[in-house]
């Protein structure tokens, strides 16, 4: 199926957004490609993101790509997005890369979020994350003490506005999530609910608390990533108004 260049453009400025998002301990620019590094941390923040399409021979950045990650002795692993070429996935699969088309980037053209019954928690919200705030993140999202730690590195390296929001009744954390505000958008991450508290709104609350916080941050658009898999989070996210933009996935292959 073909794509029209404002689509293109509109999914390349989503994707500068994400990629802004999560910065990375270390970034090379290559021939329209940004590659990505970071220990313990997401997938996003460890691959390569084709923003352009090539003038340099496909096989010779792939090459460049590969032993950027290998020689660290990680796996190489591309994000594959409708603004990859078309021989990319081709040319991958022929050096036994394996594809994961894991995600959905959604997108809302609005910050009105739905009317909500109301909750018996209390909403924090925070510029900056804490402490605490990681440590419960790591908790919800069972991170290793390493994925944790990676987590706050990346924190401090935001360059644009967020919120951090927790959720939490007596002291104990129900709902968390990250927003992020670039050029009239946020991104939504990290929204995660504890088990035990699941299917009492808690993640539509910390969802509307950031829509709030957006409008006054200059936002008027929203977008996010989910798996695919995810249908009871999709339900959620429709209610906002998020409908599927484009998928994206990953192909990866091990060092040698």
């Amino acid at each position: 199926m073909s794509i029209s260049l404002a689509d293109l453009d509109l999914i390349r400025g989503v994707e500068e957004r994400a990629t802004n998002a999560l910065p990375a301990q270390d970034t090379l620019l290559c021939d329209g490609w940004v590659i990505r590094a970071a220990d313990h941390a997401p997938r996003r923040a460890n691959s390569v993101h084709v923003f352009h399409r090539s003038t340099l021979p496909l096989d010779e950045k792939i090459d460049f790509c590969q032993a950027f990650y290998w020689v660290r002795g990680a796996r190489s692993l591309f994000k594959i997005t409708p603004l990859c070429e078309d021989g990319l996935i081709p040319a991958l699969e022929a050096r036994g890369y394996t594809y994961d088309p894991s995600g959905l980037v959604q997108t809302t053209g609005s910050l009105n979020a739905p009317d909500l019954p109301p909750h018996d928690g209390e909403i924090e919200l925070l510029s900056r994350p804490t402490q605490d705030w990681i440590a419960e993140k790591g908790r919800l999202h069972e991170f290793s003490a390493a994925q944790t730690a990676a987590n706050a590195i990346l924190y401090a390296r935001l360059l644009t506005p967020a919120a951090f929001v927790r959720l939490h009744r007596d002291g104990r954390t129900l709902a968390m999530a990250l927003g992020v505000v670039e050029r009239g958008w946020i991104g939504i991450y990290s929204v995660i609910t504890d088990p035990a508290e699941r299917g009492r709104g808690y993640a539509s609350a910390v969802l509307a608390a950031l829509f709030d916080w957006g409008r006054g941050a200059g936002a008027a658009r929203a977008y996010l990533q989910v798996a695919r898999t995810n249908t009871t989070a999709q339900r959620v996210y429709a209610r906002f108004g998020f409908t599927t933009c484009y998928p994206y996935g990953y192909m990866f292959r091990q060092p040698g």
